[in-house]
């Protein structure tokens, strides 16, 4: 019982992530995945440079925060 209720969860992460998340440049990541212990946001800071010239400058996903003990940029 417990783990349909987790796969529900996950399903509606990823469709708010597609929905909402993605295209205003954030992805909130499964707390499955971080151990029920964090709600961990990352901002993709490419989509937000409009005067950035040279392309592929950034380096990963951009900051993630969390609650203390985040995994870091992916």
């Amino acid at each position: 019982m417990a783990t349909e209720v987790l796969k529900k969860i996950s399903r509606y992460i990823q469709e708010q992530n597609e929905k909402i998340f993605a295209p205003r440049g954030l992805l909130l990541t499964d707390p499955v995945e971080r151990g029920m212990r964090v709600i961990e946001i990352s901002i993709y800071e490419d989509r937000c440079s409009s005067g950035s010239s040279s392309s592929g400058s950034s380096s990963g996903s951009g900051s993630s925060s969390g609650g203390g003990g985040g995994a870091g940029a992916r």
